[in-house]
């Protein structure tokens, strides 16, 4: 039972377009679309089984417009939204989401760099504006303290 939505994308919205609780239909679809970068959202979808009704799915297929111009410039963080979007569309992957294992093995997508951006280099110091550490002696005194009461005994005897 393969549902199709036959509607097409949202245009960007105009002054005149019909607001549904006070936002548009794109404002709608964008903030759902996003929330898929979310591995707890989908998590929670998972769990409050969204993810196994075929119009659900089939909402998700018809979602996969926000993959091209103009509506991908809208995405705050369009590689994991696309991403789980395109993981979405397998029903391997909608069974898989209900582990808590696989929700948190999940990258942050705040946190994923490439590799060289991550590894900072030393930077070089600047010998004039540092001076340089004064050594600070040994403690000398206290081994030859030990040893001179070592050695007060044995005169005395």
């Amino acid at each position: 039972m393969d549902i199709e939505m036959q509607q097409s994308p949202p245009a960007i919205p105009a002054d005149d377009e019909p607001k549904y609780g006070g936002f548009t239909r794109f404002e709608i679809e964008l903030e759902f679309v996003q929330s898929l970068a979310n591995p707890f959202y989908l998590n929670y979808l998972a769990s409050q089984k969204f993810l196994g009704e075929p119009a659900f799915v089939a909402y998700l297929a018809y979602l996969r417009y926000w993959t091209r111009p103009p509506y991908l410039k809208y995405l705050n963080y369009p590689g994991p939204t696309l991403k789980h979007l395109e993981l979405l569309q397998e029903e391997r992957f909608r069974q898989d989401i209900i582990s808590p294992e696989l929700k948190t093995a999940q990258p942050d997508p705040r946190e994923s760099q490439p590799e060289e951006e991550t590894k900072a280099e030393p930077e070089p110091k600047d010998e004039a504006a540092e001076p340089p550490l004064k050594k600070t002696p040994k403690k000398k005194k206290k081994k030859a303290r030990k040893s001179k009461e070592k050695e007060a005994p044995d005169a005395k005897a």
